[in-house]
């Protein structure tokens, strides 16, 4: 995932996560082992009130952005900022049975970051096809 992911870092990004989400089941692939180790730790993976309406609300084919930043709210989003990891632009895709959900995050004192983010979100999502391309390989 890291070989995937290193390209990112010259914009200033220093997290990539991809999950998809299906039957109640993830599968998740990332490039902070530390923090993927913490986040289980932690049953984060139970705690989806960060993202969940968005994907309760997400039709057939449908995508949207959404950013987390501003203050951390709760022992995930705090967790999150003590792994330097925060001003995160999560991007989410209703497929038939299943829904893809990419996320990247920046460094908590680059918040320059979220006007690149703005300016530039087709680039950004461009990266999402690695991340889905990567699982494909991973479950044959």
């Amino acid at each position: 995932m890291r070989s995937l992911t290193s390209p990112l870092g010259h914009i200033g990004i220093n997290h990539f996560a991809f999950i998809r989400i299906f039957n109640k089941k993830s599968f998740r692939l990332a490039d902070q082992p530390d923090w993927l180790k913490q986040y289980f730790e932690n049953d984060f993976y139970n705690d989806t009130q960060i993202y969940q309406e968005v994907i309760d609300t997400l039709t057939l084919g449908e995508e949207k952005f959404q950013f987390l930043t501003n203050q951390a709210v709760g022992k995930h989003q705090n967790l999150l900022l003590n792994n330097k990891l925060w001003h995160f632009l999560l991007y989410f895709k209703r497929e038939k049975n299943h829904v893809d959900f990419w996320c990247m995050s920046s460094d908590p004192s680059n918040d320059g970051i979220l006007n690149d983010y703005m300016g530039n979100l087709p680039k950004y999502k461009r990266y999402r096809f690695n991340a889905t391309s990567a699982h494909k390989e991973a479950c044959v």
